[in-house]
């Protein structure tokens, strides 16, 4: 009976508890609060995911959950727990983008015919997108760079190339972000390319009217860094730090948090970054 009523009742929990949780938890700016709220969400996510597991608005919750919790780690400093979390990100985005191609597991989809499939893709695909692309990505953050990462890699490029074509200013312009990192930060000799890095990054500001501040935190700590414009990593990070947290987007409080936390850091260390005896370009 009370097996029953939980089945019955996942529905009625995803969408009337888990959305409204995650939204609450995407806008609070007390980072220790969030990483003490977190884990409640997680369990949460994990019991809906056992009775609904092929249910998307689970899976892309799930994918959310764990990546945040994951990034919110890093700048904790736990990054063995960080890894742990990002292995659960990607197990989501797994399932998520198994079930958007229909296959019994994702990673079964050759590269060519993955680039087949998305051209079929449309709007109504772009979160499922996202989503499981974003899953994959912070998980790479966590594998030095193994062979089984940059496979990965040239999956989530295209995933990500897919969102900006359909619907570039879905999830604060989080495709431009990625791929404006993607293209900083690997050698011009496996497809690096700064001024394609940049004009993403670009295009992610605009879109977000530079209120979505890991754009700037991300685009100094790849694009600026790469080129070695400390210039630039110094204007974005201090922006970041200047940006008043009344005015963060709706949605972004938490991120916008996360994203002082890292520019701050990032200030810290910016001798580490680059040679003082160099004039700023």
């Amino acid at each position: 009976m009370f097996l029953a009523c939980v089945s019955g009742c996942a529905g009625l929990v995803t969408r009337e508890f888990s959305a409204p949780l995650q939204a609450t938890l995407e806008d609070t700016k007390d980072l220790d609060l969030l990483a003490s709220g977190l884990p409640s969400l997680l369990l949460l996510q994990e019991t809906l995911r056992r009775r609904r597991p092929h249910d998307p608005i689970v899976l892309r919750n799930g994918v959310q959950a764990w990546a945040s919790y994951s990034r919110l780690l890093v700048v904790l400093g736990r990054p063995e727990a960080a890894k742990r979390a990002a292995d659960k990100a990607a197990l989501y985005a797994d399932e998520l983008l198994a079930r958007v191609f229909r296959l019994s597991r994702f990673t079964d989809l050759p590269v060519r015919e993955l680039e087949r499939r998305l051209a079929g893709m449309g709007r109504e695909q772009v979160a499922d997108l996202f989503w499981g692309a974003l899953g994959r990505a912070v998980w790479i953050e966590h594998q030095a760079g193994s062979p089984a990462s940059m496979t990965w890699l040239a999956r989530v490029q295209r995933l990500m190339a897919r969102v900006v074509a359909l619907d570039e200013a879905y999830g604060f312009g989080g495709a431009h972000i990625f791929l404006g990192a993607y293209y900083a930060t690997l050698p011009p000799l496996a497809g690096g390319d700064p001024e394609r890095s940049r004009r993403h990054f670009e295009q992610a500001l605009a879109l977000t009217g530079r209120r979505y501040l890991l754009a700037q935190v991300t685009f100094a700590n790849t694009y600026a860094r790469r080129t070695l414009d400390r210039g630039l990593f110094t204007k974005l990070v201090q922006e970041v730090l200047a940006f008043p947290p009344a005015n963060d987007p709706p949605g972004a409080g938490a991120a916008n948090a996360l994203a002082r936390r890292q520019a701050a850091d990032l200030l810290s260390r910016i001798d580490e970054f680059f040679d003082e005896t160099i004039d700023p370009p």
